[in-house]
């Protein structure tokens, strides 16, 4: 194991460790969210592809730290991980440029949050995918551009909650959600 991996993993480990539990508590919370805002899935099924979207991309946050902070008993160990993490990471920031349905109703609707929605995350994964191989050659580089990937992915992964939040409440119109002045069917 070079020392130079091992130390310059071990003085990035708290920022490791921030970044998981952040993400973690953020991807809980869009779980909440979800739950209580999904109730017009029926009316307007692209809240499902949206949904995916914004927990998946909190999620990769975690996982990327959880593998940073196994301790690596070979230099290959985190490269391989992230390699295989980022496939995945890829594919599905990908999947709305590549699939057609979804693509269609993208660019019906073309709008700056779509660009950060759709492209920061594929840029990101491809960035990781650099970083991971980087990280045999110069960990503190790589690091730095995972730390970046880590933000960008927190950033699109909040803003792709907030705009299914409020998509979902907007564009159903509140159906189904009483006012604080009228009773619900449950009586509450």
């Amino acid at each position: 194991m070079p020392a130079d991996l091992t130390s310059v993993l071990h003085s990035w480990t708290e920022f490791f460790v921030a970044a998981a539990g952040a993400s973690a508590v953020l991807l809980g919370l869009v779980f909440i969210g979800l739950t209580i805002h999904l109730e017009g899935r029926k009316e307007q099924p692209m809240l499902v592809p949206m949904a995916i979207g914004s927990a998946t991309t909190l999620f990769y946050p975690v996982v990327v730290s959880l593998i940073l902070l196994i301790p690596p008993v070979q230099p290959l160990l985190p490269t391989a991980a992230l390699l295989i993490m980022t496939l995945f990471a890829t594919q599905s920031a990908a999947a709305p440029i590549v699939n057609p349905d979804l693509r269609s109703r993208w660019i019906g609707r073309r709008r700056w949050s779509d660009y950060v929605r759709y492209g920061i995350p594929l840029v990101s994964s491809l960035v990781l995918i650099a970083s991971a191989i980087l990280l045999l050659i110069d960990p503190t580089l790589a690091l730095y551009l995972i730390a970046i990937v880590i933000v960008l992915y927190l950033v699109v992964g909040v803003q792709n909650a907030w705009n299914l939040l409020l998509f979902g409440r907007f564009e159903l119109g509140l159906k189904g959600i009483p006012h604080a002045d009228e009773e619900s069917s449950d009586g509450r």
